[in-house]
């Protein structure tokens, strides 16, 4: 008599069950491969900017941009024409554009929104991006910030340790040494208080605990979390870390960045 070869319940459940785990192994690992891939892309849209900034600084006395209101895009529009070097591939575009004037800040994989006049004609537009400036690195309309700190020319001793363009959830900050790192991942720099813990806009675990950094020398890197206080922000920086000191919260096993390395 013939017979029919077939699968039984138990063997058919055991490839399922196989599946299920190599499907859980490989998942993990898929997803690490993504972010890397991210991660990389944001690295070659810094470099392009590294670029464009060397550009303008050749053409303008080895000066960044006068950042009149805060803006940095508009003057350096012209020596790309590419809106969308603005945004790292980690961060997603938002949902709705706000009306005139108004802004939305970004976040840890969250673009931010600004209007902002980038094509110098005098109309403002909306510009959406991921990556914000050290407002430390140019002149600027304001009385906020003190002078003496200021970098203002790129031809300087040390500017290899000197950040231009960071990820970032908003698009200008200006970090100071006594900047509290963010009580939770994911916590951003909101006003009010003014001028206080503005590090948060870049200390977010957008690249597996890293960010990706844009130097004055114009090379691009990597930079771990707890890096970012030991990068020279202003003038004054390395005097001030030293007399304050790096946040007590690292040393807080509770601490979510407790964890993350130090070097």
């Amino acid at each position: 008599m013939d017979r029919r070869n077939a699968f039984t319940l138990i063997e058919v459940l055991v490839v399922i069950a196989i599946i299920a785990l190599l499907m859980s192994i490989l998942m993990p690992a898929l997803s690490r491969a993504k972010d890397q891939a991210r991660a990389a892309i944001c690295l070659s849209n810094l470099h392009q900017w590294g670029v464009v900034c060397g550009m303008y600084t050749g053409d303008n006395k080895n000066q960044m941009p006068h950042l009149r209101d805060f803006d940095w895009v508009g003057p350096l529009y012209q020596y790309h024409r590419n809106i969308e070097l603005l945004l790292c591939p980690s961060a997603s575009r938002p949902r709705y554009v706000p009306m005139y004037n108004n802004e939305l800040v970004g976040g840890k994989f969250k673009a931010w929104v600004k209007w902002r006049d980038y094509n110098e004609d005098g109309v403002e537009e909306i510009v959406i991006g991921s990556y914000g400036i050290n407002m430390f690195i140019g002149e600027y309309d304001k009385d906020e910030r003190s002078d003496d700190l200021l970098w203002k020319t790129t031809l300087f001793k040390g500017a290899a340790y000197v950040p231009v363009l960071t990820d970032s959830a908003e698009d200008e900050d200006t970090p100071r040494p006594g900047d509290e790192p963010p009580e939770y991942d994911g916590q951003i720099y909101i006003v009010p208080p003014r001028n206080r813990n503005e590090m948060r806009d870049r200390c977010i675990d957008r690249h597996l605990r890293n960010i990706n950094v844009l130097f004055d020398d114009w090379h691009v890197s990597k930079v771990t979390l707890k890096k970012l206080w030991r990068l020279r922000w202003h003038r004054e920086w390395d005097i001030r870390i030293r007399s304050i000191g790096m946040p007590t919260a690292w040393n807080d096993p509770s601490h979510w960045m407790f964890t993350y390395p130090d070097d």
